[in-house]
């Protein structure tokens, strides 16, 4: 299955190289095989689903608690 999502999204870059699309094409891989394939089909970066999860997650985390660190105690 992991292979389905990269075969999908490498034929929809070739389908905007063949519509003349020059901007560039961003994707997502869940696994580390699945980057590289699309990376080599053409595909200018390639986020890893887990790790940008992980991130956003932390991230949101740490802006829920900045705001009690600067709290006044009553």
């Amino acid at each position: 299955m992991p292979y389905q999502l990269a075969e999908d999204t490498t034929n929809v870059a070739i389908q905007l190289r063949k519509a003349n699309y020059t901007g560039q094409i961003a994707a997502i891989a869940r696994y580390q095989d699945e980057r590289e394939t699309l990376i080599n089909s053409g595909i200018d970066n390639v986020f890893n689903f887990y790790t940008e999860a992980g991130t956003g997650f932390a991230e949101e985390s740490l802006a829920l608690i900045r705001p009690m660190d600067n709290a006044t105690p009553s």
